[in-house]
């Protein structure tokens, strides 16, 4: 696998569990520069981490942008829910 795939997958997986973690703890709320922050920590580019994060909306989080008038586009993103790691959000399994 490629260095900055393995780099990607790493910064989704963290991604997915720091949500989990702030889901947990009643947070319902996360900053476009925690995002960016954890993609730091894998070497992903604030850019990449940003479009990562709301390309995973439906997937490792559901909710709404919190969206700024400048260029930057949203700020933040409000969580309505976030599935538990491992397990499925359909009711009916």
């Amino acid at each position: 696998m490629p260095e900055g795939m393995k780099r990607h997958n790493e910064f989704t997986e963290a991604l997915m569990h720091e949500l989990a973690r702030l889901w947990r703890e009643g947070e319902r709320r996360i900053g476009r520069a925690h995002v960016e922050e954890i993609g730091d920590r894998y070497e992903v580019d604030p850019s990449e981490a940003s479009r990562a994060f709301v390309d995973s909306r439906g997937t490792l989080w559901e909710g709404e942008l919190v969206e700024d008038d400048a260029e930057s586009g949203w700020t933040a993103a409000e969580l309505t829910n976030v599935p538990s790691v491992g397990t499925s959000t359909d009711s009916s399994v």
